[in-house]
């Protein structure tokens, strides 16, 4: 996982346990795939809109899934779409790089964005939640297969586990830059001096 997906999901675990993500709604819940269904189901008769291969990849012989992020508003809406996790066959065991799964993430958070969702009591609860998509290229592994790649069973575990490791990141970084600062500040220093003693 890249480091801009460690600072988005950071940012989505920060909102989801601080404050709501629409003004005046109730704080969503993170809450994994196969459990969503408690708490919502898809609009009776609406159409179940699934993700096209992007018309924009050229070689439309990879196989490809994404595990795209989203909201659930208390209105059955979906918003705040966020790339979980991707693999791309190309890339083997490594993780792909984001312009090889851009397009197809973007299918199937456009796809994703025109869900609609009925509440399963009677009180709508927002959730955050996600999906796995496949795009079967190569037409010779099970789609099975395919998503296998791209789940995520425990979304909670998956968002905290991200959160720890950008948090990490980020003590990292601040010490690096920590780091840099002091040694410029010597370094200002002894070119002071030497400019002082020159003119001595």
């Amino acid at each position: 996982m890249n480091i801009n997906h460690l600072l988005v999901l950071a940012a989505l675990a920060a909102a989801t346990a601080t404050g709501p993500l629409r003004a005046g709604a109730p704080q969503p819940t993170i809450v994994s795939e196969k459990d969503a269904a408690q708490v919502w189901k898809p609009v009776p008769g609406s159409a179940r809109v699934v993700a096209g291969y992007p018309v924009a990849i050229s070689d439309r012989a990879q196989d490809v899934c994404v595990n795209i992020g989203f909201l659930i508003h208390e209105d059955g809406t979906t918003s705040n779409f966020v790339e979980m996790k991707a693999w791309h066959a190309s890339a083997g065991a490594e993780d792909p790089k984001a312009e090889q799964v851009r397009p197809f993430a973007q299918s199937a958070a456009a796809a994703v964005s025109l869900w609609r969702f009925a509440p399963v009591a009677d009180k709508p609860k927002p959730i955050y939640t996600s999906a796995a998509f496949a795009f079967d290229g190569s037409k010779s592994l099970p789609t099975a297969q395919i998503l296998d790649h791209c789940r995520i069973d425990d979304l909670p575990g998956h968002v905290a586990d991200a959160k720890r490791e950008a948090e990490a990141r980020g003590s990292l970084t601040r010490a690096q830059l920590e780091r840099v600062r002091r040694t410029n500040a010597e370094r200002r220093k002894g070119i002071q001096r030497v400019s002082r003693s020159d003119v001595e």
